[in-house]
């Protein structure tokens, strides 16, 4: 009997090993845990009968509770981001899978992520393997990233082969028709040039293909969820891990250029709506990281340029400040924004007659458009600062009174020519004089060609009333 025993427990061991997990697997190794309680060698055997029911009954219920959490019939609610692994294999490809599993564990302590993912080896039974029942599972079970699929074994041209079919399940948020229809395409790009192959002649390397393929998918569709769920900053760590292991690549194909191309877009927009975003707070160094990695993307940004010669200089590196102003120059000299830096920087270093030539070239343009708010805000801060610089009274008035309003324009440049009594302010003086009777000239023109045209209307209105009669 004990040997017959023994073989079944054997028999039992071998197909637990490869299927502890699925619903099978639980009651195998159920059984196989009664059937070890009773072997004459076992320590329980010394128990009253009392007791072994007790210790079997702690074992059993231990086992199940085990069973849950490694199956996936139970997951713990967790605040890292929680992948889970549902793959259908047996034999070479359950082993194969599981050294899968383990390196990519490996490759994100390696990338510095490993305390923000849980990643979970499930047992393939615990949902039906169609679409909505992959969708519902995840959604129920909490899971980030879903994973299934299946791995078989077979021939290719005689030699042995472990092909694995994977599918990635992910939550989006609701999202437009089109934003589907780009994720559909992004996620193609990503699999474009995945084959999921294991062969036997030399399964390292293939495994270690098929992990880094798998990682470079997974974090990209998460990078990618992330932002669709409005979870920025999360979406901008893990595109960039994406981009570190694209870089890594040693074989340059069109398809990996890309790839590259497209998650540097994917970088760039969402850095940019992340420094609007924090921009409303005025978090000067978190903007200098930011606007810092979209110029390490994009070194010839204009916009980037000037939004790091602003910040620059409200961290108190003037010299920097004035350094990426000349880089935006060099990429577009006829920017109408780059007047306001070079102003701004003339009223800074006390070359009051440049100030004035940059400023008379803005009011003559009438054509910028910009963020004039922002600026007037800047020079605000600016002149509360350092209330001895009158001439920040005069940028101001100057850029409100023809491009914001008229009135506060009016009422700035007047009270500069009331503060600036300094004979080195003489010359702005007298365009701040010139600034206003220009003004002026203008309006009583403006009300001068109202009238007319209300003249004009009336005339009119008087002959339709001829005609009628």
């Amino acid at each position: 009997m004990a040997s017959t025993d023994l073989e079944l427990i054997k028999q039992l061991l071998g197909f637990v090993r490869s299927n502890y997990k699925t619903r099978k697997g639980f009651f195998a190794s159920f059984l196989l845990i009664l059937l070890t309680l009773n072997l004459p060698v076992s320590a329980l055997i010394q128990l009253t009968i009392e007791h072994r029911i007790y210790a079997g009954v702690a074992i059993v219920f231990l086992h199940t509770i085990v069973w849950s959490l490694k199956s996936g019939f139970l997951i713990l609610p967790s605040k890292k981001t929680i992948v889970a692994i549902a793959v259908e294999a047996e034999g070479k490809a359950y082993y194969h899978l599981k050294s899968i599993i383990t390196q990519v564990r490996n490759q994100l302590r390696d990338l510095g992520l490993s305390p923000n993912f849980l990643i979970l080896h499930l047992a393939h039974d615990r949902f039906k393997m169609e679409i909505s029942n992959a969708h519902k599972y995840r959604e129920s079970r909490g899971i980030t990233l879903l994973i299934w699929g299946s791995g078989g074994n077979l021939k290719d041209k005689g030699k042995e082969v472990t092909p694995f079919k994977l599918y990635f399940t992910f939550p989006t948020g609701i999202i437009r028709r089109d934003q589907m229809k780009l994720l559909s395409l992004d996620a193609g790009l990503f699999l474009q040039d995945k084959k999921w192959l294991v062969y036997d002649e030399d399964t390292y390397t293939y495994t270690v293909t098929v992990t880094n393929d798998l990682l470079e998918v997974s974090l990209f569709i998460l990078g990618i969820s992330n932002l669709l769920t409005n979870r920025l900053e999360d979406g901008i760590i893990l595109l960039e891990r994406v981009k570190l292991l694209l870089n890594s690549r040693t074989q340059l194909t069109d398809i990996l250029e890309a790839k590259k191309g497209r998650v540097n877009a994917i970088l760039l927009s969402t850095l940019w709506v992340l420094f609007r975003n924090i921009c409303l707070g005025k978090q000067t160094e978190k903007e200098f990281k930011i606007i810092k990695k979209v110029l390490e993307l994009d070194p010839k940004s204009l916009a980037a340029n000037l939004e790091m010669a602003r910040i620059q200089f409200l961290r108190g590196h003037t010299d920097d400040s004035k350094q990426y102003n000349k880089r935006a120059y060099a990429v577009d000299r006829r920017n109408p924004l780059l007047l306001f830096n070079f102003a701004f920087f003339a009223i800074l270093e006390k070359k009051y007659d440049s100030a004035i030539r940059f400023y008379n070239r803005i009011v003559l343009r009438k054509d910028i458009e910009t963020n004039f708010p922002a600026i007037i805000e800047f020079l605000g801060e600016c002149y509360d600062r350092d209330n001895t610089e009158k001439a920040y009274l005069f940028a101001m008035g100057a850029i409100n009174l023809f491009y914001l309003d008229g009135v506060k324009g009016r009422i700035e440049l007047g009270r500069f020519l009331n503060v600036a009594g300094d004979e080195q302010y003489k010359g702005m003086k007298d365009k701040a004089q010139q600034f206003l009777d220009q003004a002026k000239k203008s309006l009583e023109k403006e009300k001068k060609e109202k009238r007319a045209r209300k003249k004009k209307n009336r005339s009119k209105r008087r002959g339709k009333k001829k005609r009628r009669h």
